[in-house]
């Protein structure tokens, strides 16, 4: 499977599909159709047990980089256990909420993630315990979400954790933290995210961000991000399905 800090580091661009359908046959349209990971967003939308099990096994036989986007730390043993590539946890404010995280999703001595003997990876991978141990802090990355002004005011701090692997701006959040809903290409919000960029990059720490347009992936690619969602699988296939339509109708319109 790829290591998509190991490609950013190298500025190799990886493009990933936040996902909000539930069914595993996300996971394989992005990956015939050439991204280089997906996001679940659990945070937003609803995603049962049996569903995301399903998910991340079709992403695991696919070797392809499944993260999913939480919006808490409850039951976190259960996904850690599943295997996903990132677990991300929206509006950290501050180091205390960083180190929480790292604790609860890294293994000694970055934290005290619970020991468990049947994850997927130990299950189905063909490794043992021991072996999974020594590397699964590497494996699934932690990332950490930067939503508002506290948590700007707090970045370098939040940035210093060891353990911190990623890190992801939320610029909606941000545009209403900062007074302006809504306005997420208001100059404050672009400052805002070019600073977690900054940080983030003089600390080893790799961003990961939303860009919706060709404009902002290469305004980002100049600002050194690599790792790139590029859209959310929903509002993709709305799209394909309106211009299908629309081909249609013109092609009827012109006979």
């Amino acid at each position: 499977m790829i290591d998509l800090i190991e490609r950013s580091q190298k500025k190799i661009p990886s493009y990933g599909l936040y996902v909000t359908m539930p069914d595993p046959q996300i996971i394989e349209m992005a990956k015939i159709s050439g991204y280089d990971f997906a996001r679940l967003d659990a945070e937003h939308a609803g995603f049962d047990q049996t569903t995301l099990s399903e998910m991340f096994r079709t992403a695991r036989l696919l070797d392809f980089p499944l993260q999913i986007r939480l919006g808490s730390l409850e039951n976190i043993d259960v996904i850690l256990a599943m295997e996903p590539a990132a677990i991300m946890i929206p509006d950290i404010q501050s180091q205390e909420d960083a180190l929480k995280l790292v604790e609860r999703t890294k293994f000694a001595p970055l934290g005290c993630r619970g020991m468990y003997a049947f994850s997927d990876a130990i299950r189905y991978g063909g490794i043992d315990r021991k072996e999974y141990m020594a590397n699964a802090n590497d494996k699934i990355h932690t990332i950490v979400q930067i939503e508002s002004k506290k948590g700007l005011e707090n970045l370098n701090d939040i940035l210093s954790v060891k353990g911190v692997d990623m890190v992801s701006s939320g610029k909606a959040d941000l545009s209403q933290a900062l007074g302006i809903p809504g306005q997420t290409t208001d100059p404050q919000v672009v400052e805002a995210e070019r600073k977690i960029v900054k940080t983030a990059i003089s600390k080893g720490i790799v961003p990961t961000l939303f860009a919706e347009t060709p404009q902002r992936i290469r305004a980002f690619h100049e600002m050194g991000v690599y790792s790139i969602i590029v859209g959310f699988d929903c509002s993709l296939c709305l799209q394909a399905l309106k211009d299908r339509l629309r081909i249609c109708r013109e092609s009827s319109a012109e006979n």
